[in-house]
């Protein structure tokens, strides 16, 4: 009789133990589900800046004239990201005949957009939502003086999903200071390609 007493003892105790390690696996696979759904969306963000990156220098290598390329130029010599362009372009290249120089300045214009997100929205009742894009971009881009022949760079910033050191060696000082403590949200990504005129 007293051996029965011992085992049912030792049975609740395993049965306890049973339950801390699979209350431990649970929790283990729910915090490694976390780190996986950020680690999905800064794989998605990067991806996404890349894609936009090469958007816009396949445009300035379709449109390669020397006074196209130096529209370019111009028209990103402030920055982009944030409508720093403008809601509306100043000439709309999709339904007007355009010269390569306005057609520059219709590309910057439109990639700025997407890059804003404002080329897709979400409308709740009388709420328009841009929901594309980079969170918090800015952009610059950087080539030859005159728009020639050479090497020109373009470089995105955003808002990330994970805590990394900061990027330094970046070339155009954009948002420094506004991607949480010490940058350490702020991610970069630099394209840089040789672009002949035409």
């Amino acid at each position: 009789m007293l051996n029965r007493d011992k085992q049912r003892g030792a049975g609740l105790i395993e049965v306890l133990v049973a339950v801390l390690v699979v209350a431990f696996a649970v929790l283990s696979m729910a915090g490694l589900q976390t780190v996986s759904k950020k680690n999905t969306r800064e794989a998605m963000l990067r991806s996404t800046a890349a894609r936009m990156s090469q958007s816009l220098i396949e445009r300035m290598r379709a449109n390669a004239s020397a006074t196209a390329l130096d529209a370019y130029l111009d028209a990103a010599a402030n920055g982009l990201g944030g409508g720093v362009m403008g809601s509306s372009p100043l000439k709309n290249c999709l339904t007007q005949t355009c010269s390569p120089t306005e057609l520059a300045y219709f590309d910057v214009w439109q990639w700025e957009q997407v890059l804003d997100g404002a080329m897709e929205v979400i409308v709740d009742g009388t709420q328009t939502d841009a929901v594309g894009g980079l969170v918090a971009p800015s952009a610059c881009l950087t080539g030859p003086a005159g728009g020639g022949d050479g090497v020109y760079a373009l470089t995105l910033v955003w808002y990330g999903a994970i805590e990394m050191p900061a990027d330094t060696g970046v070339l155009c000082a954009l948002g420094t200071g506004s991607y949480g403590a010490n940058d350490v949200l702020r991610r970069t990504l630099t394209l840089e390609t040789y672009i002949a005129a035409s």
